[in-house]
């Protein structure tokens, strides 16, 4: 393990976007540990604690994989592959499914063609015992899909997704009651030729993260992040900026427009929310600028830090650009991974994050 250190230095950062305007310092992080995880096929970190960390894989059978953490270093050798890719009743379709934690067990959404067909409860000290699985039918849940979703309580969701002839991009489902509703939010970006056009925009790569009363949804186009609070409605806009976009020429997908930014990744914790906006664009099906850092386009060093009611905070600049990045149940860690092009190996970069968020 490399241990680096954790340096912090204080420098005024003028940030500006077009909902908010602000003087905030700047954190620079130096990684504490840096693990390589060969041939781990990571696509997204997902979850971490105390004891370990989960990712979603592009491996060939498996759809997670848990890393175990002892003594606050990640244990790659130890790497266990779960989940396996396939139609059985314990199983998923590839690319088809959505991951969260509570209260110790892993929580998967499966949404192929036909909407969300099951969920499937994993503790988290039973991944390799299919016997501890608790699988649940959703059978009254048709047409509805789910791209990222975090909870109300052990029963009750709340994601990204919807039914895909309507506009709104948020809804709630209690697999207790057996009954799903879409909340009642439509972004007004001035599209309104197509509904399901409108929905894949807003579903590509979007997130969701609750606290409390507060929504937080976070697109994965243009750069718009809000947090809506689900007692009385209001918005409050971290980023306002919407996806630019126009129907395709058969009427079945969305085209980008070139100006129009590659949205912004999440990450929460009660404490505080945590977002990368990525600043690369696709332009005639080619990112611009074409690099970042010399490290590819979808890659960023860069996270800015608000507090649940809308404050930023701060902004991290970290020592080595990431492409998924995940805050531990704790609030206190950050987990970046990189994938290094040049000899193919997994890279997890571990952070201690600043203590005097109230």
């Amino acid at each position: 393990m490399n241990h680096k250190g954790l340096l912090i230095t204080l420098l005024p950062l003028l940030i500006s976007c077009e909902s908010t305007v602000a003087t905030v310092e700047e954190l620079s992080l130096s990684a504490i540990n840096v693990t390589n995880v060969d041939s781990c096929s990571i696509f997204q970190l997902i979850y971490a604690d105390d004891e370990c960390l989960l990712a979603s894989t592009v491996y060939s059978s498996y759809s997670l994989v848990s890393i175990p953490i002892r003594e606050s270093e990640l244990k790659a050798e130890e790497s266990e592959y779960f989940l396996n890719y396939g139609r059985a009743k314990s199983e998923v379709l590839r690319n088809s499914s959505a991951y969260n934690v509570y209260d110790d067990t892993i929580h998967v959404l499966s949404s192929p063609s036909t909407g969300i067909d099951k969920i499937i409860k994993i503790p988290l000290d039973g991944i390799n015992d299919n016997l501890s699985w608790k699988i649940e039918s959703t059978p009254y849940i048709k047409g509805v899909y789910c791209r990222s979703f975090d909870f109300l309580d052990s029963d009750s969701y709340v994601f990204a997704g919807g039914l895909m002839d309507s506009e709104k991009v948020i809804c709630i489902l209690n697999n207790k009651e057996h009954t799903s509703k879409q909340y009642d939010y439509i972004p007004d970006d001035g599209f309104d030729s197509n509904p399901r056009i409108k929905k894949l925009v807003y579903f590509s790569n979007s997130e969701v993260h609750v606290n409390g009363s507060a929504i937080l949804y976070v697109c994965g186009e243009g750069h718009l992040a809000l947090i809506i609070n689900s007692n009385d409605g209001k918005i409050r806009y971290l980023y306002d900026e919407f996806p630019k976009y126009s129907a395709s020429n058969d009427g079945l997908t969305f085209v980008r427009d070139s100006k129009s930014p590659l949205g912004i990744t999440a990450s929460a914790s009660d404490k505080a929310i945590y977002l990368s906006p990525r600043m690369a664009k696709m332009v005639n099906g080619k990112f611009v600028p074409d690099n970042f850092k010399g490290y590819p386009p979808y890659c960023n060093d860069r996270i800015e830090v608000f507090s649940w009611e809308g404050e930023r905070l701060y902004t991290l600049c970290l020592d080595h650009p990431f492409c998924s990045y995940i805050v531990d149940k704790s609030g206190k860690r950050l987990f970046t991974y990189f994938e290094d092009l040049d000899i193919g190996d997994a890279i997890i970069y571990q952070y201690d994050l600043p203590a005097d968020i109230d």
